[in-house]
């Protein structure tokens, strides 16, 4: 017979195996929202952002053309070098100190392009990115929203998932989803990120949309609202966070791209034949100027309006 004295214990283990589950179903770790829970992520913001009163925030420093950050500024876990303490990081991942300012190698580095030698930047591929045949590119078929992880080996355990991501089902998730496969968001948008699913990836999990409904709006799920208008002949440059090869020449899939990914507040779809035999699409954390330039179609996240504003 259970004894009135062990109700107590047994309330506390309940409290702490909820906990640990990450039951928790709103985005965490982008610009402007919460930081993620310890049992979410570590580090509980996006690359490149700090925490700030809880809150995920972008610093005035450190991003391309910007002066390089302070230690106060910014110090964050490396997701490159994996260190156990948290380091100085001066410049946007990517980026390298270049006379005091923070910029991107000019013709190394990206997707489809060589691999960056010692002496211009170390890593020698953009993060997310792998050496092969001394060109970078993104391992096939992992890593990315809604695909498997990669294996351990192909790029170190820090990044078995595209960095902002978490493993969760044998399959790439926002933070802060930890329990729910993608098969939403792919299905508003018509496929995942820039791939194509793994064969069997979801396949067998019951439909996710009732325990996954969030008391507010989770911008990185509700892929088509707010993904703003579609420029053509328009480029965007700089601010990228990763990029990678379409195997069919859309934009649309790289505005869906953008999208369904918390991080990208701007995208741009370069043609095929400019970078490359195949079209290439660059999300970027922040929606650079637009410039004219037949290349490419790109666009920008509208801001979200408010329910007054949307009542008028």
């Amino acid at each position: 017979m259970l004894k009135i004295a062990s109700l107590p214990a047994l309330c506390l283990l309940a409290f702490m195996l909820l906990f640990a589950t990450g039951v928790r179903a709103d985005a965490c770790g982008a610009a402007g929202q919460r930081a993620c829970n310890i049992n979410e992520r570590i580090p509980s913001c996006d690359v490149n952002l700090v925490e700030g009163g809880g809150t995920c925030v972008r610093p005035s420093c450190g991003a391309e053309g910007q002066k390089l950050c302070t230690v106060l500024q910014r110090t964050t876990f490396n997701w490159i070098l994996m260190a156990p303490l948290p380091v100085p990081q001066p410049c946007d991942i990517n980026l390298r100190d270049v006379g005091g300012l923070c910029k991107q190698p000019a013709n190394c580095g990206r997707e489809g392009q060589p691999e960056c030698g010692v002496l211009e930047r170390i890593p020698s591929c953009d993060l997310n990115l792998v050496a092969r045949g001394g060109r970078c590119t993104h391992p096939p078929l992992c890593g990315r929203l809604g695909e498997q992880p990669c294996p351990i080996g192909m790029r170190g355990p820090a990044l078995m998932c595209d960095a902002n991501l978490v493993a969760s089902l044998n399959q790439c998730v926002a933070a802060g989803f930890v329990d729910a496969p993608v098969d939403t968001a792919a299905a508003a948008t018509g496929q995942a990120p820039g791939s194509q699913t793994p064969s069997g990836a979801g396949k067998s999990r019951p439909a996710p949309a009732l325990r996954l409904a969030p008391p507010v709006p989770a911008p990185a799920v509700t892929a088509p609202v707010g993904t703003g208008a579609m420029e053509a002949d328009t480029d965007r440059m700089g601010n990228d966070v990763y990029g990678f090869a379409l195997t069919n020449a859309d934009p649309a899939a790289c505005q869906s791209a953008c999208a369904v990914n918390a991080q990208c507040m701007a995208w741009t779809f370069v043609k095929a034949g400019i970078k490359g035999p195949a079209a290439q699409c660059y999300l970027k954390n922040a929606a650079p100027a637009p410039t004219r330039n037949s290349c490419c179609v790109s666009g920008a996240k509208a801001k979200p309006k408010s329910l007054l504003g949307s009542m008028r």
